[in-house]
This record gives structure tokens, C-alpha cells and sequence, in this order.
């Protein structure tokens, strides 16, 4: 298969785009929404644009979700009269691009259709991604959702929300939208929460 490594694009006429191998969160220039794994990004220094590789129209679309049995997604890019909710992190999705599962009515964010299968909690707890809600969670500031996926510990007593786990890694990403008050402020001290 052959795999673009740079494009120039029309949000961003001024560079090329490179193509980035990272597992690290973004803001994607051309929707507005996070983004979590590749993308095309400007390599210029003091210039911060990405964009997912799905807003760039030149990639292969999720089709299918083991956590979601019998959804068949298409890579939506307009928005419906009613926002979606994702089915992972339980947040609107506000931007047009999203993965949608018209049969079943399930939508994800695209950052929510890479989320990695384990994360290291920063206590060094190894956690694992699993379709399951766990009303506790290790995040400080957590919005008390009630539903979507968590991480878990291995004795599952420690666990995170899918969503929380993206507010605090696109928090760590991205000091500046922080200091905007784009995201909010937010105490980087874990408490753990025994689960019961």
C-alpha cells in the first residue's frame, strides 16, 4: 500500500503538510475536534497546524469497532440537524466529521475510534480500554458522566473514563488553548478512587 507522506492543502497553502506517527492528542485545524494518532502536520516551527487525516480526504475510514458488535461506520462530513453524542466518551460531537453507524444510530468521535487499548495511568498503573462504565473514575475535575467507556486497572479499583482520559491528555497536549480558557484549568495530581 502506498502511504502519503507529505500533501499540501488548501487550509494551509503557505507549507506542505507532513504526514506524523504519533500517539500524542491534537486540535484538528480543519474541524475543530481532537485528534489522537496520525495526522498531517505543518513542520514549521511556531506553526501549529494539524490535520486529522480524515479532514485531508486521503485515507482508508474505520468501518468497523470491536466494542461496537454489528455497527458498519461511514466517515460522516456534514452535520445533522441533532448533534451526535459518541457512544465512547459520552460527549457531543461538534465538529461535521465523525464516524456514524446510520443501522444502529451509534456515532464516535474520530479521536475516540483510535483510542489506544491500554494507557499508563501517571502513577505507572498499566490500564486497559473496555466497553464498560465505572461511575468512579482517577480524574479530578471528572463530569460525572454515566455512561461510555472506562479504562481499568488490572485488579479494576482504578479507573478512568474514556473522556476524561482525552480532557487530560488534550490538556497536557495543548497548554496554550489551557491558558485561553479553550479547555479548563485542571490539577494534574491523580486521587486514586477504589472502585466498588
Amino acid at each position: 500500500m502506498i502511504r502519503i507522506k507529505a500533501i499540501n492543502h488548501s487550509s494551509h497553502q503557505q507549507h506542505d503538510l507532513h504526514l506524523v506517527q504519533s500517539d500524542s492528542f491534537y486540535i484538528c485545524n480543519g474541524c475543530g475536534a481532537s485528534g489522537l494518532g496520525p495526522r498531517f502536520s505543518c513542520p514549521h516551527r511556531g506553526c501549529c497546524f494539524n490535520l486529522h487525516e480524515e479532514c485531508c480526504s486521503i485515507f482508508t475510514p474505520i468501518t468497523s469497532h470491536p466494542f461496537l458488535i454489528n455497527c458498519n461506520f461511514i466517515f460522516s462530513k456534514s452535520m445533522p440537524s441533532q448533534r451526535p453524542t459518541c457512544n465512547a466518551c459520552r460527549k457531543i460531537v461538534y465538529g461535521p466529521n465523525y464516524y456514524r453507524c446510520n443501522h444502529s444510530n451509534r456515532n464516535l468521535h474520530l479521536s475516540c475510534a483510535r483510542l489506544p487499548r491500554t494507557i499508563t495511568a501517571s502513577n505507572g498503573m498499566n490500564m486497559t480500554l473496555k466497553n464498560e462504565y465505572q461511575p468512579r473514575c482517577l480524574y479530578p475535575m471528572c463530569p460525572k458522566t454515566n455512561s461510555g467507556w472506562s479504562y481499568f486497572s488490572a485488579n479494576e479499583h482504578y479507573s478512568y473514563h474514556a473522556g476524561c482520559w482525552k480532557d487530560q491528555m488534550l490538556k497536557n497536549a495543548n497548554p496554550r488553548a489551557q491558558r485561553n480558557g479553550l479547555l479548563p484549568l485542571r490539577n494534574n495530581v491523580t486521587r486514586p478512587h477504589r472502585r466498588h
